[in-house]
């Protein structure tokens, strides 16, 4: 079954693992099936995680259905509900057939790690 991988990335790693990627498909090497989304700070990762992206993909996982049963099972509006599946399919988490939304996975990893950087200090020194 695949993993969806969900992490905080540097510049410097993303790099390194797309470089990593290009070189096994110049030398003809199968590519390692992966799905994931990278972001390069904990706020955003920790925003998409809150959001209703993540209700909406649980649902998804547990009710493969077209748009609007998915409104109705989330009990919001189709146009938001349509708005954060375009989402989510840019992010590469689900896919369409037949109409009908399906998540990619049915699991899902966090990959975070909280270090204090300068702008992160100084935002929680001036909250005392």
């Amino acid at each position: 079954m695949k993993t969806i991988v969900v992490k905080v990335e540097d510049y410097d790693q993303f790099w390194a693992w797309s470089r990593k990627i290009a070189g096994m498909a110049d030398r003809g090497e199968p590519l390692p099936e992966c799905h994931g989304i990278a972001f390069g700070d904990p706020e955003d990762m920790f925003t998409f995680l809150a959001s209703p992206l993540l209700a909406l993909l649980y649902a998804i996982q547990n009710h493969p259905s077209r748009i609007s049963a998915l409104a109705d099972y989330l009990q919001q509006d189709f146009e938001q509900v349509e708005h954060n599946v375009i989402r989510l399919l840019n992010y590469g988490l689900v896919k369409m057939h037949d109409k009908e939304v399906r998540a990619i996975s049915q699991q899902i990893k966090l990959e975070v790690m909280l270090a204090p950087s300068a702008s992160t200090t100084d935002s929680a020194l001036s909250l005392l």
